[in-house]
């Protein structure tokens, strides 16, 4: 793309960026920027010079990534014929966002006695084709401690080995570079004491960790409403 400041020179106005211009740390990380480059006059007005001004607008960039992800969500809601196909449809939207090959929902009673999994792909410990998995006692598993403390967790393989030793996890199944997951909320906003939860078993942290904070959405910008499966959706 041609220099912006050759621009301003030639023609003495304030230029803008036609395309999305990324700005590349010393770490090798392209941010997001957006620039205005104008004219240095003098007192005669002769041009002296350029100056370009630029902001990183990575949080607006974000924002708008999980605007477009809540809208995609609300259409998959109204529009699915049934929940198996929903489920797979947030799986396609989230993986969008984030690394999210391996994903699964999981929903629990009101008392807390037993989770189920109506939706679950894992290539390492089960398919890589959606299955639905029996209910089982509640325990002390990680989708359970997010479900018990209802708050998005985003934790490495260190953080979880560091709560399994302390007692307040059980590992299950094969252990993951990182783990995320969310709590699903009703449409008031309160936890139902369901969660949702993303497994990877791949070296990409950093970027899941960058995504990830889009998971946090304040009550009211996203809800989410669960409803048992009924047989129209073929439960097991």
């Amino acid at each position: 793309e041609r220099d912006p400041a050759i621009d301003v020179l030639a023609d003495g106005n304030i230029h803008r960026p036609k395309r999305q211009p990324l700005l590349q740390a010393s770490d090798g990380t392209e941010v997001p920027i957006y620039y205005n480059v104008g004219p240095i006059r003098d007192a005669k007005g002769k041009h002296q010079g350029v100056v370009l001004v630029f902001r990183d607008i990575t949080e607006r960039k974000r924002a708008e990534r999980l605007q477009s992800t809540l809208y995609r969500i609300a259409d998959a809601v109204t529009s699915a014929i049934d929940l198996n196909s929903l489920y797979a449809r947030v799986h396609a939207i989230i993986n969008d966002l984030l690394p999210a090959r391996d994903f699964y929902l999981a929903l629990c009673d009101p008392a807390q006695t037993s989770i189920r999994f109506p939706y679950f792909v894992d290539q390492f410990d089960g398919s890589i084709q959606p299955e639905i998995i029996d209910p089982r006692p509640f325990g002390r598993g990680m989708t359970e401690y997010l479900i018990q403390n209802g708050i998005t967790l985003l934790l490495g393989r260190g953080t979880l080995l560091t709560l399994a030793e302390q007692g307040e996890i059980e590992i299950i199944g094969t252990l993951p570079q990182f783990w995320l997951g969310a709590p699903l909320r009703n449409a008031s906003g309160a936890c139902i004491g369901a969660g949702v939860g993303v497994g990877a078993h791949a070296g990409l942290f950093r970027s899941t960790a960058a995504a990830g904070a889009m998971w946090c959405v304040p009550p009211g910008r996203a809800t989410s409403s669960v409803r048992p499966a009924t047989s129209a959706s073929r439960t097991r």
